[in-house]
């Protein structure tokens, strides 16, 4: 039925018994070099070289796409866990009556609040953390567990220490934290 390549090359004339006998010996002598030492009859293979060194690229860009899929989980898990901190423990606002500035960067931002909520941001033990492009206010205790996840996610507490400049009138006048403009 289905003849060898090598029988069909000797019958359609393109090759000759000189050279079918010739490629049999080579073939022989390349296993009976691959039994002996595989590594060395690898290393003077061109082609199995080149195919070596394509697979040990292929697991180096695997391992390099795999550690990028790694930090992206371990980037959502962190922000759900915060998303869930913030969602669970933030401060009702609604019956809010005054507003609070707060710089967020270069950004003066305000949040509604009540009055017990101003002196509890104003002694730390309430902080405002961002979220989403959104502000809450939660316990210090939870922001400090945000921190610990996303330090950006929670604002920085109001510097109470003034650098008075010499010569200033009113450097001896404190202004409290809790000034309502």
């Amino acid at each position: 039925m289905s003849k060898s390549l090598q029988d069909q090359l000797l019958k359609a004339g393109l090759a000759d018994k000189k050279q079918a006998k010739k490629a049999h010996v080579d073939k022989r002598k390349a296993k009976k070099r691959k039994k002996r030492n595989p590594e060395q009859a690898e290393a003077s293979d061109p082609a199995a070289e080149r195919a070596r060194q394509a697979r040990e690229e292929k697991a180096a860009r695997d391992r390099e796409l795999n550690r990028q899929r790694q930090e992206e989980k371990e980037r959502r898990a962190r922000e759900a866990e915060i998303r869930q901190l913030i969602s669970a423990n933030k401060v009702d606002r609604r019956k809010a009556s005054e507003a609070y500035h707060f710089a967020d960067g270069e950004k003066v931002f305000s949040l509604d609040i009540h009055g017990r909520m101003r002196r509890d941001l104003a002694e730390g033990r309430l902080r405002i953390v961002r979220h989403d492009n959104r502000y809450e206010v939660v316990p210090a205790d939870v922001a400090g567990r945000i921190a610990e996840r996303d330090a950006a996610c929670v604002m920085p507490l109001p510097s109470t220490e003034t650098d008075p400049s010499p010569g200033d009138p009113y450097d001896e006048y404190p202004v409290p934290d809790d000034l309502v403009w």
